[in-house]
């Protein structure tokens, strides 16, 4: 009901107000002003949970220029990254919500995206063996067979335990912010 009441306050009152003050003045510029600051007042005082509040994007603003791109910054260290160590076209092995973001800024495939799998037939499946592969108690052999059904070369281990690649892999990562293994699956 609150966004009905504010939609009816920024709608209703100043056009009120202007019918009612506007006869009485001599130029009809008081209508069109009149609006305009209460809806600029009502846009400002509208309620909204954080993060999307006037206050928070009014600190985002305020905050220093590092703080305000430091985000932008570290995704084009991700996008220079994976420009230089993953093939396009190569896939990739890592947690659903790391794989949204690699295949966001390089030409790469995951075994299975967190969100937007229309037009995968076996999605919920492919979610699944992304829980196998990256589970530690899973056996070589088990883990194997799947890194060769989905043809995974690489291993980003954004988050998840990486001890099971001991001995399985062609070249270690050379990277330490962004540890990339290139997997030994025997094909």
């Amino acid at each position: 009901m609150g966004l009905v009441l504010y939609l009816g306050f920024i709608g209703l009152v100043p056009a009120s107000v202007a019918f009612l003050v506007e006869p009485k003045a001599r130029f009809g510029w008081i209508r069109p002003i009149l609006s305009i600051l209460v809806l600029l007042f009502g846009i400002v005082f509208i309620t909204h949970k954080e993060p999307y509040t006037w206050g928070s994007y009014f600190a985002k603003a305020a905050a220093s220029r590092a703080e305000r791109t430091g985000y932008l910054n570290r995704t084009r260290e991700v996008i220079d990254f994976c420009r230089g160590n993953i093939p396009q076209g190569a896939v990739v092995l890592t947690d659903e919500w790391s794989g949204m973001v690699l295949t966001m800024v390089h030409d790469c495939h995951i075994v299975a995206p967190k969100r937007g799998g229309n037009g995968i037939v076996d999605w919920r499946q492919r979610r699944e063996d992304v829980r196998i592969m990256l589970a530690l108690e899973t056996p070589w052999e088990t883990r194997r067979a799947l890194l060769r059904k989905y043809d995974v070369q690489y291993f980003f281990p954004a988050g998840s335990p990486a001890e099971w690649v001991q001995g399985h892999l062609k070249a270690y990562p050379t990277n330490r912010r962004f540890p990339l293994y290139t997997l030994d699956t025997g094909q």
